[in-house]
């Protein structure tokens, strides 16, 4: 029975899409764009974002997770 089960879960490890659960691992951890200066307070969506063109560093990028454990809050044009 054992051996069955096995088998059993190869086969569908094997059909299994990749994307699928490429894409439902990369869901947890979205990538953000901080500027790393002293008076940073924000994160933002893309590192092309006008809240970070007077940013005097080179953007730098986080998960969303440890951008909020920082205590960076959303760009309001970026997240309206």
């Amino acid at each position: 029975m054992k051996r069955v089960i096995g088998l059993l879960v190869l086969l569908l490890v094997c059909i299994a899409p990749a994307g699928e659960v490429s894409a439902a691992s990369a869901a947890g951890s979205e990538t953000v764009w901080v500027c790393g200066g002293p008076n940073s307070k924000r994160y933002h969506k893309s590192k092309n974002c006008k809240g970070l063109k007077r940013c005097s560093r080179n953007p730098k990028s986080l998960s969303k997770e440890e951008a909020k454990k920082k205590g960076y809050t959303p760009c309001k044009l970026c997240y309206k």
